[in-house]
Parts: structure tokens; sequence; C-alpha cells
């Protein structure tokens, strides 16, 4: 008996001695609505009540990692003023590999020299601010994290002079813009972006339903959806008010599209898939846009292209049901297809001079006239390797392309 006490006595010390073992138990800081700022955050039992408080710990020191517990809604903003440059996860799944139902209610501001990853959560609004010392502030959205139900808010994520990259969350169901980029960067590595609509109430957005590009930022997606997002006119309607169902670009702004999908979104004006002005530019690499909706003009793409690759099909407007087109666009290579319009179902040109070096316009149909393309204003240049062929015109004049 003392000899099998001795050897369990000695398997213990082993185990508790391994760093292994004391990195394991030592990874996390928890957070809980039941804990308290002068507990030591090390367990569930002694967890911290705020997520300052824990990023302030974990910024200062070797845990990376916070675990919530719990609905944490304080009913007041959350302050992240610094990470000190390291990468924290906010995670609502423990050690043991269990999801927690972990949510933070209240908007979440995060600024300065902060790395924050967020995952398995769900969130409320949230607020990135700015560089410091030349540090990027990033926010990184991982897998099962959520950003929903926000309103009166200019998005559900804001993001000014930082980075954010999208990486299997989902930003659904806000009335308002999914995201907001003033001088920033979005990647978009996996993820969606569904059912934000901004209607004639809200008083905060002005374009771009699942985001909003607003100046000198840019957007690369690499996988991912931006779907079923709608932008209609506020209550007294400008022109232009009611732009980029599904995304805006706007004022310097950039969106490379390598793939991914965007599908059933909404413009009560322009753009109902992508909406393009005021020097933003959009190229197409890869990727599919199908199935959006525009009440005015280009169903799939409102303004600069180029069109590299990828698809833009069945898509809906009254003029340019898959692209209006008004500055110098090209198609190289991809598909224009399947899309309906009244004039110029698959591109409508005006003001342009359109070239299509290469790809597929096909199987478009218009209302009236110009199936294929409609040229208003401007040129259209057709060089050796691209197919315009069998669009349908309602009245049997211009099927592949039609000139006023």
């Amino acid at each position: 008996m003392l000899k099998k006490s001795v050897f369990v006595l000695i398997i213990i010390i082993i185990v508790f001695q391994n760093p292994l073992f004391a990195q394991a138990a030592d990874r996390a800081y928890y957070v809980s609505a039941l804990g308290n700022d002068e507990n030591n955050g090390r367990s569930e039992q002694s967890a911290f009540r705020t997520l300052e408080k824990a990023v302030e710990r974990s910024a200062n020191g070797t845990i990376s990692t916070i675990i919530v517990i719990g609905n944490l809604n304080l009913n007041k903003p959350t302050y992240i003023k610094s990470t000190g440059g390291r990468e924290i996860l906010i995670t609502g799944k423990d050690s043991m590999e269990k999801l927690r139902n972990a949510k933070i209610g209240n908007e979440i501001n995060i600024s300065h020299n902060s790395i924050l990853k967020f995952e398995n959560i769900s969130l409320s609004t949230l607020e990135l601010l700015g560089y410091y010392d030349n540090f990027p502030t990033t926010l990184i959205l991982g897998d099962g994290a959520v950003v929903s139900d926000v309103e009166n808010s200019m998005a559900a994520v804001n993001i000014t002079d930082g980075i954010l990259t999208l990486a299997g969350a989902s930003i659904k169901n806000n009335k308002c813009s999914g995201i907001y980029l003033n001088k920033s960067k979005l990647v978009i590595d996996d993820g969606l972006i569904t059912d934000n609509i901004i209607d004639k109430n809200n008083a905060f957005s002005s374009n771009g339903a699942g985001i909003y590009a607003f100046r000198d930022s840019s957007i690369v997606m690499n996988s991912g959806k931006i779907q079923n997002n709608a932008k209609y006119y506020r209550i007294n309607p400008s022109y232009y008010g009611a732009c980029g169902g599904g995304v805006c670009i706007e004022y310097g702004c950039s969106f490379e599209m390598n793939a991914g999908l965007i599908e059933n979104n909404l413009a009560e004006g322009f753009g109902g898939g992508i909406f393009v002005s005021n020097g933003g530019s959009f190229i197409m690499n890869g990727g599919t846009i199908k199935n959006n909706i525009a009440k005015k003009d280009g169903g799939g793409l409102w303004g600069d292209c180029l069109i590299r690759n990828g698809s833009i099909s069945s898509n809906q407007a009254t003029r340019g049901g898959g692209i209006y087109s008004n500055t110098r666009n090209r198609i190289i290579n991809g598909t224009i297809s399947d899309n309906q319009a009244e004039y110029g179902a698959g591109i409508y040109i005006e003001d342009d001079r359109f070239t299509a070096s290469g790809g597929k316009i096909e199987n478009n149909s218009a209302e009236f006239v110009g199936g294929g393309i409609y040229i208003r204003s401007g040129a259209l240049l057709v060089q050796d390797g691209s197919t315009i062929i069998n669009n349908i015109a309602g009245d049997g004049e211009g099927e592949n392309i039609f000139r006023q």
C-alpha cells in the first residue's frame, strides 16, 4: 500500500512540474457577469467582471486567451484601449471545447495599438478607431463570431484607420450597413454578410447595405458570401440615395474580388450587387455576382470595373441588368449571362469606352432593345476572343448589340 501511494505521489509531482501542463492551466482569463474585477480571473469561479480588465491583464502578461461565460451586457460601452500590439483571442468556447453561450450586448470600442480576435461569441456594435504610433489597430472576426441586431448606428462594424479580417464570422440581421470602412482595409477570407437592411427610417448611412467603403479604403474578397442585403431610399430621397444593395465603393476606395458570392441583394436605386462611384474601382478576378436587383440601373454592378474572370448572371435592372457602365471599363474574360433589363440586359453603356477583349456575353434578355449590349453614348470596342451571342431583345432590335 505504501509503495502504491509513493508511486501516485511521484506521478502527481511529474505532471505538475511538466511545463506543458503548466502552460495549459495558465492559458486563459475568464470573464463573467457573476465575476469581479478584484478577482484574479484565472477560473470561472474567480472570473473578472469586465472585458476591459481581462484585456488589460492580457496585454501586460503572457496569457493571450480570454474566455467569456454567458451574457456580459453592462448597458454601457466597453472600451479596449490597447493590447500592447499582442493578438488576444476573445472566445465563448472554454478549455474543454464547450460553448458557453457567450454574448456581449453592449457596444465595444477598440482603439490604439490593439489586435483582437473574436470567436464563438455574439456581439453588438463594434467600433474600431485608428493608428497609434504607426501600428495598425486590427480586428479579426473568426469562426462562430456573430454581429447582429444592431440599429441606430452607421453600421454594425465601424472601422476607421484600421484593418478588419472576416474569417468565418457572420454579420447579419442589422438595420444598418453591415460594415462601414473609412481609410481602412477589409479582407474577407470566409464568412457571411447577410440580411442587413437600410430602410427609409435610417438616418445614419446613405449607401451600401452589406458594406459601405466610404473613403480611401480597400476590400479584398477571397471567399465568403454577401447576400440578401437591401438599401432603400430615405424618407426624403436624393437621386443617388439608395445605392449598393450588397457593396458600395466610393471616394478612392477599391474592391478586388478573387472568389466568393454576391447574391440576392437589392438597391432601390442603383447597383443591386455593387455600386462604384466617385473615383472608386472594382476588379473581378473570380467569383460570382448573381440574382441581384436594382430598381433603376446596374443590377449586378454599377460603375467602374475590370472583369478578368468570374460570372455576372441572372441580375435585374431597368438599365444594365448585368453591368451599367459609365467609365472606361473592360472585360478580359469571364461570363455575363442570363441577366434581364428593359434596356441593355447584359451591359448598358453611357458616356463610356467599353472594351470587350475576351469573355462571353450571352443569353441575356432585354424587354425592349439591347439584349447583349445597349450603347446610349460612348464607344464599344470588341476584339478577337470576345463572344456576344444568343441574346434576346423583345422589340427584335439589337439582340446582341444596339446603338442608340
